[in-house]
């Protein structure tokens, strides 16, 4: 199914939406006080984050609390790539369209993505922890804030996934 004007719009609003609203908003609960967990100093270590910035710790445990009450350990399982696949319509051919030109945008082609994402997953002894936005501790990496979600249950350990998805940074190229 083609693109509508009407998907364009609703598409641009809520991308314009997106853009201005604060990083708090995202977050299920914003926590009062200080350490609320969306200071810049909490926030640093997802500059320039990627998968390699967990993999050396890939079995160590990190410290877990929502609204200063700690909550236990995780244990990192694993660190994964979580790919987009390419349409089935778009596979052998590249994505270009005029609109794209105009705007200054780079086209780009089936294998190239604009998004790169990776997944954690942890693993908890004990009862599942509810979706939320979590402040985790790490000896390494510090206090970050961390939106996990239940991924499942085997006996009694319980894990949680959380997902990276990040732009890719590219610089425009002049139009000719």
């Amino acid at each position: 199914m083609g693109s509508t004007r009407r998907s364009f719009l609703q598409r641009a609003a809520l991308s314009a939406l997106a853009v201005n609203s604060p990083l708090g908003a995202l977050a299920q609960k914003l926590l009062n006080g200080p350490g609320r967990g969306f200071e810049p100093e909490t926030l640093a270590i997802f500059n320039g984050v990627s998968r390699q910035t967990f993999e050396p710790w890939i079995g160590s445990r990190f410290l877990v609390s929502l609204n200063n009450k700690p909550q236990g350990l995780l244990l990192l399982l694993s660190v994964d790539d979580a790919a987009p696949e390419a349409s089935p319509e778009t596979k052998d051919e590249p994505y270009v369209a005029n609109t794209v030109r105009r705007t200054g945008l780079i086209p780009r082609t089936s294998s190239e993505s604009a998004i790169t994402s990776f997944s954690l997953h942890f693993q908890r002894i004990g009862t599942a922890l509810p979706q939320d936005t979590y402040m985790l501790s790490h000896d390494w990496l510090g206090t970050f804030p961390l939106f996990l979600v239940p991924s499942g249950i085997s006996g009694a350990q319980a894990t949680c996934t959380a997902t990276f998805a990040l732009l890719n940074q590219t610089r425009p190229k002049p139009l000719n």
